[in-house]
C-alpha cells in the first residue's frame, strides 16, 4: 500500500501471518521526496543520465562488552555486484534490489513499461514528481523546502520498527524475520542481511581492532 504524507509517500506492506492492524501495514515507513528511503535510511543521489550513487547509513547497537570509540573516519562497506565469475549477485535482498536497476539498461525504456496493480507506488511516486516539477516552474517551493527558521527543526518519521517498539506487531519486535524464515530472536548487532553483518565486521576490523562477535559471522 501507498500513501501521499507531508513529506512524500507511505510504503505499507502485510507480511504472512499479519494483518492490517500489524505494524508494517499500519505505520509503514516513509520515502522522503525526492530520493530518499527512511527504512533505514538509503539516499539515491543522481550523477548523470546514467548513473546514480546509492548510500545507505545504519546505525547497529554493539555488545556490551565491545565499547564504541571516538570515530576518526566513517567506516564504509561497498556492497558487492558481482559474484567472482562476474555474475550479477541474487544472494541477499539489496543485490537482488541491484540487480533489477542494472538489469534494465544504462536507460530504461520507460515507454515499453505496461505498470500494473502491483506497480501503484510507481505510479504514485512519477505522479508526485511531475507535480513537484511544476510547482517549482510556477516559482513556487517543491516538498520538503523549509525557509523559515522556526520550521527547521527535527522530523519524527512514521516507521514500523517505531510501532513494534511501542507494542504493535512487526516482524521487527522479536527478532523475527518471516520473509527469511529466522524463527529464534536474534542478538542486538546481528542483522540477517549478509552485506549488514558484513558492515559490523568491517567497522569492528578496522575502527576497534576486534574481531565481530560468532552470531555476527553467519
Amino acid at each position: 500500500g501507498f500513501d501521499i504524507f507531508k513529506h512524500g509517500l507511505i510504503k505499507r506492506r502485510v507480511f504472512e501471518g499479519e494483518t492490517e492492524q500489524d505494524a508494517d501495514w499500519a505505520v509503514g515507513h516513509p520515502v522522503l521526496f525526492p530520493n530518499i528511503l527512511s527504512n533505514p535510511n538509503e539516499f539515491r543521489v543522481p550523477i548523470d543520465d546514467t548513473h546514480t550513487l546509492e548510500l545507505e547509513y545504519e546505525v547497529h547497537p554493539l555488545p556490551l562488552d565491545v565499547p564504541a570509540p571516538p570515530l576518526e573516519e566513517i567506516a564504509v562497506y561497498h556492497r558487492p555486484l558481482r559474484n567472482e565469475d562476474g555474475r550479477l549477485d541474487a544472494s541477499y535482498v539489496r543485490a537482488q534490489d541491484m540487480l533489477a536497476w542494472v538489469s534494465q539498461g544504462p536507460l530504461a525504456e520507460r515507454h515499453l513499461e505496461r505498470l500494473g496493480e502491483s506497480d501503484k507506488g510507481i505510479i504514485l511516486y512519477r505522479r508526485l514528481l511531475k507535480e513537484q516539477i511544476r510547482i517549482v516552474e510556477d516559482g513556487g517551493d517543491p516538498m520538503n523546502t523549509f525557509r523559515n527558521p522556526a520550521a527547521n527543526v527535527c522530523i519524527e518519521l512514521p516507521n514500523e520498527s517505531k510501532g513494534a517498539a511501542q507494542g504493535l506487531k512487526s516482524v521487527r519486535k522479536d527478532g523475527v524475520v518471516a520473509r527469511a524464515k529466522v524463527q529464534e530472536p536474534l542478538k542486538p548487532w546481528v542483522n540477517p542481511a549478509p552485506w549488514a553483518a558484513n558492515g559490523l565486521r568491517h567497522y569492528l576490523a578496522r575502527v576497534q581492532g576486534t574481531a565481530a562477535p560468532e552470531e555476527a559471522k553467519t
